[in-house]
């Protein structure tokens, strides 16, 4: 399944959250391509996919559950910080926005893993080859929503950032934001992607610098404390930072 289009809903997350980042206004109609920017996915598509597909259930409620709790922490804690912050209305009323959508589209993914749970369910205890032909078909279908609603929940693939030259090269792999500090070495909705997959390789510079979704490469892997497997990625010289996302993040 190729990873489908950002919902509405969802591309209109990240333009608000680049505005609130970056404090430029001309973002949210701003032609994206021609400025290179893309949304970049914490946790990657092509790893949640194969995790709703060909994983066991205890995988992907591992995935639904640490990935909906990460959007929840951040709604509860950086959101307010922020807001106290904000001087301007507009500024204010994108905040708002941004937190609906944080909401909405982590509903959708609640609904649709329980579509899938009771599904999943139904299809062990079922008999007969033609209810269990018609429930597999109906579980393929969940699992297609799922994978769909997960694309789309606003927080695994927050704000914008360099794509030809950063996002793209490290599509498949952990797209992660580092604080500095070694105490507490990922930001929130990175630490809610390695903990949805613990098992998938981080993106790194072939000096073994975390690569982050703004473009920055000056964090050491040693200093994450990450126990995922680091796969090196050749980062383009022509990368220009973009801080694209609120921080933390």
């Amino acid at each position: 399944m190729k990873r489908p289009d950002f919902s509405g809903i969802k591309s209109e997350a990240s333009r608000l959250e680049a505005t609130l980042a970056t404090g430029d206004t001309d973002i949210m109609a701003a032609n994206l391509r021609a400025h290179d920017l893309a949304a970049p996915h914490r946790a990657p598509y092509a790893a949640f996919r194969d995790t709703v597909f060909y994983g066991t259930e205890d995988d992907v409620e591992r995935v639904v559950e640490a990935l909906g709790e990460g959007s929840v922490e951040y709604e509860d804690t950086v959101f307010p910080a922020l807001r106290s912050r904000l001087a301007d209305a507009d500024d204010v009323r994108r905040l708002d926005r941004l937190t609906e959508i944080y909401t909405v589209t982590r509903h959708a993914v609640n609904d649709a893993y329980e579509d899938y749970r009771d599904l999943s369910d139904t299809l062990g205890r079922a008999r007969g080859k033609y209810i269990i032909s018609d429930l597999t078909k109906k579980l393929t279908a969940a699992k297609v929503t799922l994978v769909r609603a997960l694309n789309n929940l606003a927080s695994n693939a927050p704000g914008l950032g360099p794509h030809k030259t950063m996002n793209q090269p490290v599509s498949d792999l952990h797209h992660l934001n580092t604080t500095g500090d070694p105490d507490e070495p990922l930001t929130p909705r990175s630490k809610a992607a390695v903990k949805a997959l613990p098992r998938y390789p981080f993106a790194v510079s072939m000096g073994d610098k975390v690569l982050t979704p703004s473009g920055r490469a000056d964090v050491s892997y040693l200093d994450t404390d990450l126990a995922n497997p680091r796969f090196r990625v050749a980062k383009a010289s022509s990368t220009r930072v973009f801080p694209g996302s609120l921080m933390p993040e």
